[in-house]
């Protein structure tokens, strides 16, 4: 992420467009923080790890790629266009490689979906505010 500062195609994540008319800040902070975080977490980290690992049988670590590399594809067709977030694809991998290692080893989704609440915070609402 940091990365993407500087080499555009290595870790551009953004937020997908919601709009203005649909939502207010506080209404755009319910879906992109709190929904997202809880529903990847639960839906993709959870539910498809432990799909490819009960299910398929595949050993913990292929289980973690395979689901890392599905939460990518999907954050690409979040946001609608492969050219405008393909450099997202490495980034989400990494995050989401690591919130299933997180999940896994805690035996527990808290942490992912604080950490993954507080990624989508700054991204969303501090990224542009900070000045360092």
């Amino acid at each position: 992420i940091i990365l993407g500062s500087f080499i555009s195609f290595i870790g551009v994540i953004g937020y997908p467009d919601i709009s203005a008319s649909f939502v207010g800040e506080a209404g755009r902070w319910v879906i992109v923080v709190l929904s997202a975080s809880i529903m990847e977490s639960v839906f993709l980290v959870d539910g498809l790890t432990d799909f490819f690992n009960s299910k398929l049988k595949l050993n913990k670590w292929v289980s973690l790629i395979l689901m890392a590399g599905c939460a990518s594809i999907f954050h690409i067709s979040v946001y609608g266009n492969l050219i405008a977030s393909g450099g997202s694809f490495f980034s989400a991998f990494i995050m989401f490689f690591a919130f299933g290692w997180l999940a896994e080893s805690q035996n527990d989704l808290s942490g992912a979906i604080s950490w993954h609440g507080t990624l989508n915070w700054w991204l969303a609402f501090l990224r542009y505010s900070i000045v360092i």
